[in-house]
């Protein structure tokens, strides 16, 4: 059972990557979708992010993101961990949380276990080298559920983010 998480943690896991795709391949009939959240807009640059931002904002406005909101996260979650892992020179892979928990510190896991719930079956960004994990995905969550959170914005999360391994 260990070897085979051992072996599973071996491989990245392309499946986030994968969802970054579905922005661009899946249309909304909301013209500010149409028009802001495509391939043209959505880049992988930093500033891209302050449209996601917009994004967010615009989604939460409407009456039935809440039931979509787990939907919402993972789209905006792995593309903001693609332009955090494209900006850091793919410093981080994409893992799934279950696969990673075999190489997590205790104080790492017991710092997860209350969010355990939101995020066991989503991808989160881990470095073999600098063994950190970052998790786009929950941050997104809060994000969209306007849960407090210790970013302001997507920008700012990635932003601090790409910032830190630059020093």
């Amino acid at each position: 059972m260990i070897w085979d998480k051992l072996l599973r943690f071996q491989k990245k896991n392309s499946e986030a990557e994968a969802i970054v795709e579905v922005f661009f391949l899946d249309p909304s009939e909301d013209e500010w979708e149409r028009e802001n959240i495509n391939a043209d807009q959505l880049d992988f640059s930093l500033e891209s992010l302050k449209l996601i931002d917009e994004f967010i904002q615009h989604i939460v406005s409407t009456e039935y993101y809440k039931r979509f909101v787990m939907t919402y996260s993972s789209r905006v979650g792995t593309y903001v961990g693609e332009v955090i892992r494209r900006k850091t020179g793919s410093l981080y892979d994409w893992y799934e949380y279950v696969d990673l928990i075999l190489v997590l510190s205790e104080e790492e896991l017991e710092s997860h276990s209350r969010f355990y719930d939101v995020y066991t079956y989503q991808e989160l960004l881990y470095s073999r080298k600098t063994k950190e994990t970052f998790m786009p995905l929950y941050v997104a969550f809060q994000m969209i559920i306007q849960e407090p959170a210790n970013y302001q914005s997507m920008y700012q999360y990635a932003d601090e983010v790409i910032q830190k391994q630059k020093l």
